[in-house]
């Protein structure tokens, strides 16, 4: 089809759409807004285009702004991308959306006062006051109908929004890291789109692309997160001339940290870390010192990890519905763990459980509790309890093809049944684990010490000092293959 006949199909059909969200017939329209029937019936059916003056005085009748009609076109062209083909035909006076837009469009499209050209938020701080508004907006649409709306409708593409879509994809990135990838590619196409000389958009772009790569990060993709973080970098860089110190430095300087974290440069971690609790003016700070402790805990540095969890829970002890608290407090438990610290550790499990149901933990948060709690039971020497909890956090992190985990609690349920003389289920667990280890893609190294676990096992000379360091090396190695075993001597 030529393009300009799609052209005015696509838009009869967008404002067909509107009229029905009113209510309307298209007897009703043409008698509110003083459009000859004739005219409405042409133009929804594509036949020929409405002039200016046609097109507002539909609008202004409609009450939808010509913001929300643009909202409207990006989704008809999507559908019809997507169909391969020019959407079925509709009945006279009727239109209709095929496919799984129509709830979503009924919840996007509520009436919104027009947007002059002349009101249009021109920087970061007067953008801010609408993102929440505008969220709630894109939330009721399908993911790529969001994308397809941020990339081709104004509304949302203002500094203040895609500053919002990065603070939603951080907050994703807790349970579903596809979910954080999809907001923070959102987010780029915003700041992207912004007009020039709203927004120092390098800038912009740069600290969108770092929750990209952010995204990355979390979903276990270290080389394509390392790749993100060095192109946003660049970007934060070159608009750093324009920035007034609006955007969250801090954060910026926090996700570089998790990634050196993660690729085990621990010293560069907590160097960024330290610059970034220097400067910090956004309130990031509880996070940033949970992330030292973190780093500090992968050092094995447990006390001053505990010291600085305990600090983190103080700042945010005015926040009791925080998902930060409990974090804190995890970790804290987890760390007087490391230290057999059982009994102290013990005495946390109730308030933890508590906040987590205040919360609504996700599933992997709760799963978590459960591991720790068959921590706790087996550093008490509650051998029943701990395999009874260990088992079954072993059984999900098996479901969820969770490979290191797996490991890691295989090891520990392997701890108990040695210690109770059960040679026969720390073989069985060595046997199992092995094919399932390799299959998940546990790297050469780590494989190469799980071998030797199984090993002693079979030769029924597995030591509480093996498992342990087995353990230790585990958790170092996670993400980083270069990390080799040394087992003791």
């Amino acid at each position: 089809m030529p393009r300009q006949p799609r052209r005015r199909e696509d838009l009869g059909r967008a404002l067909g759409f509107l009229r029905e969200i009113r209510g309307w017939s298209q007897e009703q329209l043409a008698k509110d807004s003083h459009v000859k029937l004739t005219s409405i019936k042409q133009i929804e059916q594509g036949r020929r285009g409405p002039s200016p003056r046609t097109l507002g005085l539909i609008l202004r009748s409609l009450r939808f702004s010509l913001e929300t009609l643009g909202e409207l076109l990006a989704l008809v062209r999507r559908l019809r991308t997507e169909n391969g083909s020019r959407p079925a035909a509709a009945s006279p006076g009727q239109v209709t959306l095929p496919g799984h837009l129509g709830h979503d469009l009924l919840a996007l499209f509520a009436p919104a006062p027009p947007v002059h050209a002349a009101h249009r938020p021109s920087a970061l701080p007067a953008s801010r006051e609408p993102a929440p508004a505008l969220w709630e907006r894109l939330r009721a649409c399908s993911e790529p109908g969001q994308l397809d709306l941020v990339r081709e409708a104004a509304a949302f593409q203002t500094p203040g929004f895609a500053e919002l879509l990065c603070e939603e994809s951080r907050k994703a990135a807790a349970d579903s890291a596809a979910r954080a990838r999809h907001l923070a590619t959102c987010a780029v196409a915003a700041a992207a789109a912004v007009p020039a000389g709203e927004a120092p958009r390098p800038r912009l772009e740069g600290y969108c692309r770092f929750h990209l790569g952010n995204a990355a990060r979390v979903g276990g993709d270290l080389e394509e997160a390392d790749r993100e973080l060095a192109h946003a970098e660049k970007l934060w860089t070159a608009g750093a001339g324009d920035d007034s110190g609006l955007l969250n430095e801090a954060r910026v300087l926090h996700i570089q940290a998790a990634l050196r974290r993660e690729q085990r440069r621990l010293p560069e971690a907590l160097a960024l870390l330290d610059r970034a609790l220097a400067i910090d003016g956004w309130g990031e700070t509880p996070k940033l010192v949970m992330s030292k402790a973190k780093a500090l805990e992968e050092l094995g540095q447990h006390d001053d990890a505990i010291a600085l969890l305990l600090e983190a829970s103080a700042q945010l002890d005015g926040k009791p519905e925080s998902r930060d608290l409990w974090v804190a407090r995890q970790s804290r438990m987890v760390n007087l763990c490391h230290l057999g610290r059982h009994a102290e550790a013990e005495m946390g499990m109730a308030d933890l459980r508590a906040l987590a149901a205040r919360l609504g933990n996700q599933q992997l948060d709760l799963l978590r509790i459960n591991w720790l709690q068959g921590k706790i039971a087996a550093g008490r020497g509650l051998t029943g309890e701990a395999i009874t909890a260990l088992a079954a956090v072993r059984a999900q992190f098996l479901h969820q093809a969770n490979a290191y985990d797996t490991a890691l609690v295989t090891l520990e349920l392997a701890q108990v049944f040695a210690a109770l003389g059960r040679t026969a289920e720390v073989k069985a667990l060595a046997r199992e684990s092995a094919p399932i280890f390799e299959a998940q893609g546990v790297h050469r190294e780590a494989r190469q010490a799980l071998a030797l676990f199984r090993q002693a096992a079979e030769e029924e000379r597995l030591s509480a000092e093996l498992v342990r360091g087995v353990v230790t090396y585990l958790y170092r190695s996670r993400y980083d293959a270069r990390v080799r075993y040394e087992a003791a001597a």
